[in-house]
């Protein structure tokens, strides 16, 4: 059967009706909400063979500015990768990487990529370094409570225009590494953090947020200017004895003596000029 092979096609809205079926079938994600909010990417790229109209194989390099180490560049992710059942052990996936990943590197600092323990041996093979996950943690007695936390609605348009439009102009969360893609923080606004977003309207703040019993989870802080954490706290209380664990660097919150916990699942890989420590902290909104 003959195959062909496309990239950047998203212009084309049969192909990328194929791409939009192709990733409901290997990773059952449905991009039609992202797409429908006006938030489709041209960043993210695709490298796919296609058999007639249907993609078969396809990884995707998902472009992004960034902070890293205080300078302003590009890093890539590699993301959106799979063959269908009937076209694997073809070596398909292994030419897309060659294909998407020379590419990559001639515009951007590194490459990364999250994958589960299967995948680990063929990203080595590609080149790839793991790396352990890890998020900084605090803990806090409680406060008095300041009212004004807002959970925000992702199915009012309204509110997810106001969160756009605070991701747009944001500032960095960290100077150690910050994503500065507002699309794909959106991403995560419609799908993974959909039910964790607040607004903390004293301080024009966004924060997605996860309770857990005694433990808070953070995993981003959209603002003009990132507030210190002692300003956010407040809103944020339980009013009880907590842990506040953060899915990104914390080093522009003011906090002291904070721990380090490593986190079990997905590890990352990285390949290219990253020099940012053994224990570095991606950002939850960097991961496509």
């Amino acid at each position: 059967m003959s195959l062909n092979y496309r990239e950047r096609y998203w212009a084309d809205l049969q192909a990328r009706s194929s791409f939009k079926s192709f990733m409901i079938t290997i990773h059952g994600l449905d991009f039609t909400k992202w797409e429908a909010a006006g938030y489709w990417d041209d960043d993210y790229i695709p490298f796919s063979y296609f058999s007639g109209d249907k993609v078969i194989a396809s990884v995707c390099i998902y472009t992004m500015p960034a902070i890293v180490n205080g300078e302003r560049c590009k890093v890539a992710q590699v993301s959106g990768v799979g063959t269908l059942p009937e076209f694997r052990r073809q070596g398909l996936n292994q030419k897309l990487h060659e294909i998407a990943l020379d590419w990559a590197f001639k515009e951007h600092k590194f490459v990364f990529l999250f994958s589960d323990e299967d995948a680990y041996p063929f990203y080595a093979k590609c080149g790839f370094t793991p790396i352990k996950d890890y998020a900084p943690t605090v803990q806090f007695s409680g406060l008095k409570r300041e009212k004004g936390l807002e959970k925000l609605d992702m199915e009012d348009e309204s509110q997810v225009r106001f969160v756009y439009e605070l991701a747009l102009r944001r500032s960095p969360i960290s100077n150690i590494f910050s994503n500065l893609n507002p699309k794909l923080v959106m991403f995560h606004a419609l799908y993974s953090l959909r039910d964790h977003v607040y607004r903390v309207p004293g301080l024009n703040t966004v924060v997605f947020l996860k309770r857990e019993g005694e433990r808070t989870i953070i995993y981003d802080i959209l603002a003009n200017e990132i507030p210190q954490f002692n300003r956010l706290y407040p809103f944020l209380t339980s009013e009880a004895s907590e842990e506040f664990e953060f899915r990104f660097m914390v080093d522009k919150l003011g906090l002291q003596h904070t721990g380090l916990k490593e986190l079990n699942g997905n590890d990352t890989h990285v390949m290219g000029k990253f020099n940012l420590g053994p224990h570095f902290v991606f950002p939850f909104t960097a991961q496509a």
